[in-house]
């Protein structure tokens, strides 16, 4: 129990190599990411742009009020572009019910994480965009729900 899953193992190489190719270098050292609590199983490449933003932000690269009321969550390719991962919608539901307020994901998670009311979602397309976000070099801006969304979302909150 508490030994990573495979996917999480090979995050390690994708999270360095994506933070490389995304223009940002760290320095040469061993760092350990702690994966709290032990006895939930990781299974997710949806921990690699929290464990990306986590080493920038220890770094200093990336303000840490920038990332205290938001929950990161996206696979990254090794050029550091986002990737769409399962289960958006339990966890937008959980980083509400924690008082989060904005949500980074892959843009093809947004529609699904748009029938949670109450966060800030925001479309991430790479690494270096989320950077200068999170710096305030490049405001992104919230998405919204499409109109059919929009209907499908008002009768799931009835």
């Amino acid at each position: 129990m508490g030994l990573p899953d495979t996917s999480v193992k090979e995050s390690k190489e994708r999270v360095r190599t994506a933070i490389r190719n995304s223009g940002f270098q760290l320095r040469q050292e061993r760092v350990t990411v702690n994966l709290a609590p032990a006895d939930v199983r990781k299974d997710s490449s949806g921990l690699d742009l929290p464990m990306a933003v986590g080493l920038l932000s220890s770094y200093g690269m990336v303000p840490e009020t920038a990332v205290q009321s938001a929950l990161f969550s996206a696979e990254l390719s090794l050029d550091g572009n986002c990737r769409p991962i399962s289960g958006i919608l339990p966890m937008a539901i959980t980083a509400r019910e924690r008082g989060l307020t904005e949500l980074y994901i892959a843009p093809s998670n947004v529609d699904e994480a748009l029938l949670i009311d109450g966060l800030k979602v925001f479309a991430v397309e790479n690494l270096a965009q989320l950077v200068r976000h999170l710096t305030g070099v490049e405001m992104l801006s919230p998405a919204m729900p499409h109109p059919t969304e929009q209907k499908k979302r008002r009768r799931f909150h009835r």
